[in-house]
């Protein structure tokens, strides 16, 4: 069988800097990617991602074909709470592989080869806590497991039933995926292993999943270089004898972060809190290492609270009418 199927339903213009995610895909030859889209524009898609062209409203019509209820998906945020049916949803696509799963398209990959293929070897049920990247063994039982009963409640119907975002995909309240398979004792991987970028903040902190207390908990700032390396996700800091030490990761995420990119990049690309730029030399020195890791110019924080204000303006002008 296959390793791996990750699918991404996607409805939209897609962010200025998909063509990265779609290398980043590339590079991970024993991983497949499915997405669902409307969007016709045009991209070099690898070979291990496919793309299913539909619009939202057929996409609405497959869904509620696999339900007796009636399933409540006005608008393509809510699909967040549908990832964990996708396996159910699209038990035909995900019929050759040993293992699927759900991704965003906000984030750029790593070396999933050496990072995650030999953790599907080990016979997790349920891999990762966080809604941008979960994966599932396919087994009849874990595909079906969102309908099972968990502390009393059936949090399925609440999460596809209501216009709400539940977050039923991630652990992030009581009511979730994640929760009902720790309460029933499956084999779990949750150990963060990516670099999930906390969104109200200029430079990069980052909020990993931390299993002991089961939240997304903000880290305090740390001066990094991070590097997109032919495939590598790699983060760079200086330790305080004055040695560069690097480590892997397995994605990036940049959830609601405006990102500066180029169409033409090289294979070695600097990513920055502002966006995407190519690099000339890598590895790094640590002079140069003190220079690319420097200050620079960052709007995201201004883009946030204009964003926020007028959603804001919105909600009060909704009441006053």
């Amino acid at each position: 069988m296959k390793k791996c199927l990750l699918i991404l339903p996607y409805f939209g213009k897609f962010p200025n800097y998909f063509p990265l995610f779609l290398r980043s895909c590339g590079k991970n030859t024993e991983f497949d990617w499915l997405i669902i889209t409307d969007n016709m524009q045009s991209y070099i898609w690898p070979d291990n991602v496919r793309k299913l062209y539909m619009s939202f409203a057929q996409m609405r019509q497959r869904i509620q074909k696999k339900f007796s209820m009636q399933i409540s998906l006005e608008y393509p945020y809510k699909l967040c709470d549908f990832k964990p049916t996708y396996g159910y949803v699209f038990e035909e696509e995900c019929r050759e592989y040993r293992y699927w799963g759900h991704c965003d398209c906000d984030l750029i990959f790593g070396n999933l080869n050496k990072i995650l293929a030999p953790l599907l070897d080990q016979g997790y049920d349920k891999l990762f806590a966080a809604g941008h990247l979960t994966i599932y063994r396919n087994t009849w039982e874990n595909t079906r497991r969102f309908f099972h009963e968990c502390r009393g409640v059936q949090y399925y119907k609440k999460a596809l039933t209501t216009d709400e975002i539940c977050w039923f995909d991630e652990d992030l309240f009581e009511q979730n995926i994640h929760t009902i398979f720790l309460d029933e004792g499956a084999k779990l991987y949750t150990r963060d292993l990516s670099l999930n970028v906390a969104v109200d903040y200029p430079k990069f902190l980052f909020a990993p999943y931390v299993d002991e207390i089961s939240k997304f908990k903000v880290q305090p700032f740390r001066r990094a270089l991070y590097v997109w390396n032919n495939g590598e996700l790699e983060k760079t800091e200086c330790d305080a004898d004055g040695r560069l030490r690097t480590e892997s990761y397995l994605y990036m995420h940049f959830q609601l972060r405006h990102m500066r990119y180029r169409k033409r990049l090289e294979e070695v690309i600097q990513i920055y809190p502002n966006g995407f730029r190519a690099m000339k030399q890598y590895p790094v020195t640590v002079k140069q290492w003190k220079r690319l890791t420097g200050m620079s110019p960052n709007l995201h924080y201004l883009r946030r609270k204009w964003s926020n204000l007028k959603k804001r303006l919105e909600r009060w002008n909704r009441k006053k009418a």
